[in-house]
């Protein structure tokens, strides 16, 4: 069974049908000139102006609380707040999907329950009282699931946001220490879970021409949180809020830094004019950042609750005009010695907090950093110019989306032409010279044509549902076709990216389709069993997937699951009714096997030789 299955990937002609060598290779050619295209930029260069006075924010994201469900979201948020009373940070800041939404059991149910918000509010308050800080917190696409306006009695997380924040407004936060000042400025972009396909939160021009003027201030550091990137939060003009803030500033950008959550992904980020965009990954993971702000540059670093925070302030990641060695130390330490790599001199910092270790000695190199207190030693590495190769923004800078589209335009493209050549080749014979084409010329008109109807619906589905409004107190909201299709998965995403990227399967899917059909049009029952095989191949491997990483339901409610069933019925109908042809034949035919393993008819035979005839002349 294997041999026969390893005999047919041999067959070129059972590729040259499904891709062929040109495809191929023009596929190669697209990733390499899309990567090539969106090479992530160099990491912003910082230039520090010395300043005494310094802060310290703390930065969760992703909470994701569920009672329905196992409460180790709690639990971390507990342990979080037990790093309080060490860090003795400045502020918290929470960006976003506090609560998960989400009823225990399969399915998907986008109702907030009041105990999750219950439980958040009350852990929170135990936290401050281990340690009073401002508490910052911002909305996330889980805590709107299911409102539809912002009175809608399902926004609970109105009456537990411990920031007062309004919906679809832009909150902010000002810490001051003498003539030191940092703006945290909180952008909510998400009024509810059915913002358009093209993009994942959204900001009228009101509140874009808002986070400008709150910029335009006279603060030292300004912060930016969201709940998304800001390649993700579009506004009225269809741009995205990190476009329309360098569109208006330029070069002179003025924010320190951009924080946001969302995806889950550690060690993700985007790097604009000299300052970093960076996601954090979700609390279910046990982690949380650390921002400095000192000199008048952000520093940051993410770390495991319960891990001492180092954090290099001087040198630093691409930071430039130090004049000594600093070094931030999370928790009140007794000594830190400081080693550099090159020059093998060490260095022996002092503190007036036990937290900011500073010397006159300046090390503008790749240093050692010895951390002792209480008995422990803790030794870190950094290595500058490495330490943060992982924010090249792999994901947000290489713009998934925009390569999930072309990607899916090219095969759109290419399967297109090859059905309307099949569909030619059947009028004009001489194109069966064109071997390319040659194959769908026994895939019947009406199966073409279906293939066809059914790439096009699949590609302008996206489209088509992303691009509707609706009016709410005077701001234009962009929303699915009045059906919450981001959670009963026209694609099994409100991504725009996984729709397209699941085009692409889409096509793949109908290739092998066609591929199946003229094969049992062809007499070849076992090409047309093993196409069949791979459909179900196709099936299972889809749904297995949609089950164990996003939701059983958007299985169930996927136009994909119900377009592979029907062409699975399709061509086993077809595959059927050739078998019941040949059995059913009145009288029997010599067959001849050729050399690629075709089954054919002694008639089949003379019919292709007067067509041969016909083309050699």
């Amino acid at each position: 069974m294997v041999n026969t299955w390893l005999n047919y990937l041999r067959n070129r002609e059972f590729i040259q049908c499904i891709i062929t060598i040109q495809t191929f290779l023009i596929y190669i050619v697209f990733i390499f000139i899309s990567i090539l295209v969106n090479l992530p930029k160099e990491a912003p260069l910082r230039v520090i102006s010395p300043t005494e006075q310094y802060f310290t924010l703390l930065q969760i994201s992703d909470i994701h609380i569920n009672m329905f469900t196992d409460l180790s979201q709690v639990a971390n948020l507990k342990e979080f707040c037990d790093q309080l009373p060490l860090i003795q940070p400045d502020t918290v800041i929470v960006t976003g999907d506090i609560c998960h939404g989400r009823k225990n059991g399969i399915g998907f149910y986008p109702e907030k329950h009041k105990g999750d918000y219950d439980l958040y509010n009350n852990t929170v308050h135990e936290c401050l009282n281990k340690f009073s800080v401002p508490w910052f917190d911002l909305r996330g696409n889980h805590d709107v699931d299911g409102v539809y306006g912002r009175n809608n009695e399902h926004m609970l997380v109105d009456s537990y946001l411990f920031s007062h924040m309004n919906a679809m407004d832009i909150s902010t936060l000002e810490l001051r220490k003498g003539n030191t000042s940092a703006l945290i400025i909180g952008c909510d972009n998400y009024l509810n879970a059915m913002i358009s396909m093209e993009t994942e939160g959204y900001l009228s021009e009101q509140s874009i021409n808002k986070i400008i003027s709150f910029l335009e201030r006279n603060n030292t550091y300004k912060i930016v949180a969201t709940h998304h990137p800001s390649m993700g939060i579009i506004s009225d003009d269809k741009k995205y809020l990190g476009e329309k803030i360098e569109e208006y500033f330029g070069k002179k950008n003025p924010i320190s830094l951009h924080i946001c959550g969302h995806y889950h992904m550690d060690e993700m980020a985007a790097y604009h004019h000299h300052y970093f965009e960076a996601e954090l990954v979700t609390l279910q993971y046990g982690k949380y950042r650390v921002i400095v702000l000192k000199n008048k540059v952000a520093y940051f670093g993410d770390f495991i609750i319960g891990e001492l925070p180092i954090i290099p302030i001087c040198p630093g990641e691409n930071v430039q005009q130090c004049n000594q060695t600093e070094i931030f130390i999370g928790w009140k330490v007794d000594k830190v010695e400081v080693y550099g790599k090159e020059s093998h001199q060490k260095i022996v910092l002092s503190s007036k907090d036990q937290r900011l270790w500073i010397s006159p000695i300046l090390l503008s190199e790749s240093i050692s950093v010895t951390v002792s207190f209480s008995s422990n030693q803790i030794v870190k590495d950094f290595t500058f110019g490495k330490q943060y190769l992982h924010l090249k923004g792999i994901v947000i800078n290489l713009k998934m989306r925009d390569v999930a589209i072309a990607l899916s335009a090219l095969s759109f493209c290419l399967f297109s032409i090859r059905i309307i050549g099949g569909l030619l080749t059947q009028k004009f014979i001489v194109m069966k010279k064109f071997t390319l084409f040659e194959h769908y010329s026994y895939a019947s008109r009406s199966t073409l044509l279906l293939c066809l109807i059914v790439s096009i619906i699949f590609y302008f589905i996206p489209i088509i549902i992303g691009y509707n409004s609706f009016e709410v107190s005077d701001t234009k909201i962009l929303i699915y076709c009045g059906v919450n299709f981001a959670k009963i998965g026209v694609y099994g995403s409100h991504f725009l990216t996984h729709g397209y990227a699941l085009h692409f399967i889409v096509i793949i899917i109908l290739w092998t389709f066609l591929w199946t059909v003229c094969h049992s049009n062809r007499l070849n029952i076992h090409r047309a069993k093993l196409g069949i095989d791979v459909l179900w191949c196709f099936f299972i491997g889809i749904s297995v997937f949609y089950s164990f990483t996003i939701s059983i339901s958007i299985f169930f409610f996927s136009p994909l699951t119900y377009l592979q069933l029907v062409l699975l019925c399709i061509a086993n109908y077809i595959q059927w009714f050739n078998q019941k042809k040949i059995l059913s034949h009145q009288q029997p035919l010599n067959e001849s096997v050729n050399e690629n393993g075709f089954v054919q008819m002694e008639d089949q035979v003379h019919e292709e030789m007067i067509i041969d005839t016909q083309i050699n002349n």
